[in-house]
């Protein structure tokens, strides 16, 4: 998940978890987001969006 982005200048990556999501799966794939991007703060939010499992931002 995210891998290649240009994260220079970033500094928080926000997952947002949908609606029918699991909050345990989703911390799991924010561990592998943290692992990827160390330097990077990674947010957890649950957007109960209904048609994706997943959106993130980076800013």
């Amino acid at each position: 998940m995210l891998l290649g982005l240009d994260t220079e200048g970033s500094e928080v990556i926000t997952i947002y978890y949908g609606k029918n999501t699991k909050r345990s799966k989703a911390e799991e794939i924010v561990d592998r987001v943290r692992q990827q991007y160390p330097r990077l703060e990674v947010e957890l939010i649950c957007g109960g969006q209904p048609h994706y499992h997943y959106i993130a931002s980076v800013e």
